[in-house]
């Protein structure tokens, strides 16, 4: 097994929330000082319809990207043996580290996918960090998710193949709030407001809409008066339908 970043699996971090957590990771691997309530307000809110994620345009990774100005690159292919070779391919130039998407059961969740960061690997496997253990381990390619039919690989490349020196703050909240508040208004363009904040809240992305809005909330100095306006009443009327079903989540 050829390893090729090794330093990356030295000092993981492990947190509960495994969709972040390797990003997390690899961002803090590249020298960035985000924490990870920023990380998850740039992610953005968990929007569904009908039990499934309803997107726009910006999806999470790149709002994510694009929020912490980074340059994010997303191949798709059809074949699995071009696809491990353009992991492997990306691995060997060791510029920034390929993540992939696997199958949650992999780590004993319920959750569909998980990105896992590559750092290594042999004539038939990966070499990943197991984001929930923090250790290497090997990755073969049925072990892998498709996307829309298709396997997936990105990479969040740092301005200039350097190391992140500094983020502002400021604009990535403003960013990400922005994103947030378009996929919103996407999702809302073909459904009442009411109709999405029920189906939400039964959804599994309950808990994790409120932590958004709470971090958020946070970080509200940093928005515009129209802003805190529009995120103050989405979370008043998620409130109230979440205290019509008699369970608010804590």
């Amino acid at each position: 097994m050829k390893r090729c970043f090794p330093r990356l699996s030295k000092s993981w971090i492990k947190s509960h929330d495994l969709e972040l957590n390797t990003y997390f990771n690899v961002l803090k691997y590249a020298g960035s000082s985000v924490d990870q309530d920023l990380l998850y307000l740039t992610y953005g809110g968990f929007l569904v319809k009908s039990g499934e994620h309803q997107e726009c345009r910006i999806g999470k990774e790149a709002s994510m990207a694009y929020s912490l100005g980074l340059y994010l690159e997303s191949f798709h292919h059809d074949d699995p043996k071009l696809f491990m070779e353009n992991v492997k391919k990306n691995i060997k130039m060791r510029l920034a580290p390929p993540i992939v998407f696997v199958k949650g059961e992999l780590l004993e969740e319920s959750i569909q996918q998980v990105p896992v960061v590559c750092c290594g690997y042999s004539e038939e496997s990966l070499l990943i960090i197991n984001p929930k253990t923090g250790k290497e381990q090997c990755l073969a390619i049925e072990s892998c998710i498709k996307t829309n039919n298709q396997w997936e690989m990105i990479m969040l490349n740092v301005p200039g193949m350097s190391r992140i020196t500094d983020v502002s703050i400021k604009f990535s909240v403003q960013s990400a709030v922005s994103y947030y508040l378009k996929r919103f208004n996407t999702t809302m363009a073909n459904k009442k407001q009411e109709q999405l904040l029920k189906n939400l809240y039964v959804s599994q992305g309950n808990l994790q809409q409120l932590k958004w809005l709470e971090i958020a909330e946070g970080y509200r100095e940093l928005l515009t008066k129209e802003t805190r306006a529009q995120l103050k009443k989405i979370a008043a009327d998620y409130e109230t339908i979440t205290m019509v079903k008699g369970d608010i989540v804590a």
